[in-house]
């Protein structure tokens, strides 16, 4: 190599910018595709319902007998 040129047509320079190119937007696209996914993820299934979480066994039963649907004897 003349000069110290490091890259001339002819050695092969411009596939390594070709091949950069490649995976500069593979990374990008796979980016994107890592956002949505996470994006989808936290907005999966809308409304969850209470934070506390599913009644007690206890909550249940006072609900139920305030409702009338059982009585004390039951």
């Amino acid at each position: 190599m003349p000069f110290g040129v490091p890259y001339r047509i002819g050695d092969g320079g411009i596939w390594v910018g070709m091949i950069m190119s490649w995976i500069f937007w593979i990374l990008v696209v796979a980016l994107v595709v890592v956002l949505l996914v996470r994006l989808l993820r936290t907005h999966e299934g809308g409304w969850r319902g209470p934070v506390n979480g599913p009644d007690s066994a206890e909550e249940i039963l006072h609900r139920r007998l305030a409702n009338g649907e059982i009585d004390v004897d039951q």
